[in-house]
């Protein structure tokens, strides 16, 4: 019998890479996804035999059933409709968490969460993974795509708590960011430098002015002398992708021009 998974929610890019991965693998799992609106699922997921388009709001918790499925992804989304977003993480942790309890066939979460979650302050709008790890404390494993996939897929049985760091091949400067994106572009770029005092500002022009503080504030935790500038160091449960940039760049860049 294949497993059942639940995916949510779904329209993220890394559900929809997980979701492409695990009705791709041989294993051939059912996969439930949810959507506020189903009808956004992509159409090569909708005429899969083995996908279920569901709706539901993880973030009034209506409509979220993990009924039948003994593993479930959660990739906790942000919002921008000006409500707090510690009180946000809260509420929708908690609906999670319900849902859970009524599900006796559940046998494991994986939890996509971030860099920096396991502080519990100078992390900027990071914070809501860290609320979420702490209410979500079943089996937590921050990854992407395939490794998610292939986590859902693992019945091997490992009670408690998993933490795991997914790395790309290598880290990357600034500069190597704006060669790549020369490379796959063909256009020449520009590398502008934001003094740290300025960050919130720049910010408040891309993401609703309430939020902009707390973006800043990611920012800088991750510079040397922030709360997560040793978190960039390899560990034992560290995996290495082997993806380039320029590579991921590439295929993205192939999306929005084709």
């Amino acid at each position: 019998m294949s497993l059942h998974i639940t995916v949510f929610p779904a329209s993220t890019q890394s559900g929809k890479e997980t979701i492409r991965a695990l009705l791709e693998s041989d294993s051939k799992p059912t996969v439930r996804a949810i959507y506020r609106n189903p009808a956004k699922a992509p159409v090569e997921f909708k005429e899969h035999p083995n996908f279920e388009a569901t709706q539901g709001d993880v973030a009034t918790g209506e409509g979220l059933d993990f009924g039948g499925s003994q593993a479930i992804l959660y990739i906790p989304p942000v919002t921008y409709d000006g409500a707090d977003q510690g009180q946000f993480a809260t509420q929708t942790a908690q609906n999670v968490k319900e849902e859970i309890q009524r599900a006796p066939s559940l046998k494991k979460l994986i939890l996509h969460s971030a860099m920096g979650a396991q502080h519990d302050h100078g992390i900027g709008v990071l914070r809501l993974n860290h609320i979420t790890d702490r209410i979500l404390e079943s089996l937590s494993v921050k990854d992407v795509g395939d490794y998610l996939a292939q986590a859902l897929l693992d019945t091997t049985s490992r009670p408690g708590i998993s933490s795991v760091t997914l790395f790309g091949p290598r880290h990357y400067s600034s500069l190597d960011v704006k060669e790549a994106l020369e490379q796959v572009t063909g256009n020449k770029g520009e590398l502008i430098t934001i003094e740290k005092d300025q960050l919130a500002t720049y910010f408040a022009t891309h993401v609703p002015p309430t939020y902009a503080e707390e973006f800043a504030g990611m920012i800088l935790a991750t510079l040397p002398g922030g709360t997560m500038a040793g978190d960039f160091e390899d560990g034992e449960n560290t995996f290495r992708g082997k993806t380039e940039l320029v590579d991921g760049l590439r295929e993205l860049y192939a999306k929005q021009t084709n």
